[in-house]
């Protein structure tokens, strides 16, 4: 994703926000990222919930980031914040969580100025065929807390929001090995775990990437990172 900001974001000095940031994790990694390769003048991180938004702002403030961090609780389909208000908007494993994808896309478009950069990953939610699904993925990723889609439906959504150049880059090979890695560190970190969160807890976890790592590998779940641009030059 830093990689595509750096590559496909408009030229110049870049205004960004981040769509379900949770407590910051990402947004943090990617200003670190990006110092020294790309400007970056403001970062607003977005989150329906609360606690979250807290949170970001707190560990923002106390990190080195070299870059002014503000966070708005609010849901990503309506933020409240101005529009063209970003050059680059992303969103980093939190679509899923989104019920209503489709307002989210049109919201994005609307925060970006023309021209500007939309990129998401997929972890989880793009399924070519949702019958496929077996029903341990299903059991560790309920609809009504992962909303999936397929690749078509995604891109359509997209254009159907405003968008240009749509791109799906999959990224298969790249989440079997972070699953493989996840899974290898709870084993080899089991009795600290099961203090801290319990057997029960650990185990759900185990099966979660168990059944995830095995759809991804059957092609039934398809990691993907998506991008998309506003257009330059609205028409009409």
């Amino acid at each position: 994703m830093v990689e595509t900001l750096v590559d496909h974001a408009p030229p110049g000095p870049l205004a960004i926000a981040e769509l379900g940031c949770g407590i910051g994790g990402a947004l943090r990694h990617i200003l670190t990222a990006l110092a020294g390769r790309t400007e970056v003048t403001g970062a607003v991180g977005i989150d329906v919930v609360e606690e979250h938004a807290r949170l970001t702002d707190e560990i923002c403030a106390a990190s080195s980031l070299g870059v002014p961090v503000t966070t708005v609780c609010a849901a990503a389909e309506d933020t409240g914040l101005p529009d063209g208000s970003f050059d680059a908007v992303f969103a980093s494993g939190s679509l899923s969580h989104f019920s209503d994808v489709a307002a989210v896309l049109h919201e994005a478009h609307r925060l970006l100025r023309p021209g500007g950069l939309l990129t998401f990953t997929e972890e989880v939610s793009l399924v070519p065929d949702p019958a496929a699904l077996s029903d341990a993925f299903r059991a560790a990723h309920p609809g009504t807390v992962f909303h999936r889609a397929t690749a078509d439906e995604r891109r359509a959504q997209l254009r159907a929001a405003g968008f240009v150049d749509v791109s799906v880059r999959h990224l298969g090979d790249w989440a079997v090995a972070i699953l493989r890695m996840r899974w290898m560190s709870m084993r080899v970190n089991r009795e600290k775990l099961v203090e801290v969160y319990g057997a029960r807890q650990q185990a759900a976890v185990l099966d979660t990437i168990s059944a995830t790592l095995a759809e991804v590998r059957r092609g039934t779940v398809v990691p993907a990172q998506v991008t998309a641009r506003r257009r330059p030059v609205d028409r009409g």
